[in-house]
């Protein structure tokens, strides 16, 4: 009922896939030019989910709580092999939520090797 009241249902796909089946599937594969998460893992894994979609010189958008710096800190090896580097930290400000709450800003800013993302369940159980 809601989708037609928003007319959300024009230009929209709906895939259910694993991200990393799709991340290497052409016509998904570096097609974006912006990529958004929010509460699916922690940075250095969410990194190899998000990557692959994103075209050189787009920008993946995070939403994370307050450890996010804590999870920069373990997603340097993450940001290095996938070609990723942080433009910014945008401090979000959400009426009626407790605890503060980011948009990381990312660049991918080279090409991303063909072998990310791994297979499904690698990333979680080996992250980069």
């Amino acid at each position: 009922m809601l989708q037609v009241e928003l007319n959300l249902y024009k230009n929209i796909e709906v895939l259910h896939e694993r991200a990393e089946d799709l991340g290497q599937m052409q016509g998904y594969r570096a097609s974006y030019d912006i990529v958004t998460s929010r509460a699916v893992a922690s940075l250095n894994i969410l990194l190899e989910y998000t990557a692959p979609f994103c075209k050189e010189q787009g920008k993946i958008l995070l939403y994370k709580g307050p450890s996010y710096q804590e999870e920069i800190k373990k997603a340097q090896s993450a940001l290095q092999k996938l070609n990723l580097s942080i433009k910014q930290v945008h401090e979000l400000n959400i009426p009626f939520l407790k605890g503060d709450r980011y948009i990381i800003e990312i660049v991918r800013k080279g090409k991303l090797l063909d072998k990310y993302p791994r297979r499904a369940g690698i990333p979680k159980k080996r992250p980069l």
